[in-house]
């Protein structure tokens, strides 16, 4: 359960202890988010973000780290994430994510390996997935 713990922080109770929850929390404290974990309870105070990019060291290890770009852009209205590469699983693709922000209005670009984001202003009703996966 997540209980709005301030304008900026969120409180999540029965977190569970898995490798992925760890790397997003990894991925949160290297932009600047504070987290608090005890036991099953995770805190999170996004007031004082001071990075707004992904980088494809965070990014490689869990594919569902593209997912922060987002959140990034309609915050901040901007990011830099990196692609995440290869998936040992099989071919799980992450364009929807862009695709779904340029319908929207965003001006996405892949530089380099990283998506970045031009400032626009975004549209949350033109968005229409066209498959169903694990990073939508």
């Amino acid at each position: 359960m997540c209980i709005p713990a301030g304008r900026n922080a969120a409180a999540s109770s029965s977190v569970a202890a898995l490798k992925d929850i760890d790397t997003t929390i990894k991925l949160l404290d290297t932009m600047g988010v504070k987290i608090s974990r005890e036991a099953d309870k995770v805190t999170l105070d996004a007031s004082e973000v001071a990075s707004f990019e992904a980088t494809y060291e965070m990014v490689k290890t869990m594919r569902a780290s593209i997912l922060v770009l987002g959140p990034l852009l309609a915050r901040f209205g901007t990011a830099r994430v990196s692609l995440p590469g290869g998936c040992a699983i099989g071919s799980r693709p992450v364009d929807c994510t862009s695709k779904g922000l340029q319908a929207m209005g965003a001006a996405i670009h892949i530089t380099h390996g990283y998506i970045r984001r031009v400032p626009c202003i975004c549209r949350i009703d033109a968005c229409k997935a066209r498959v169903t996966t694990w990073t939508w």
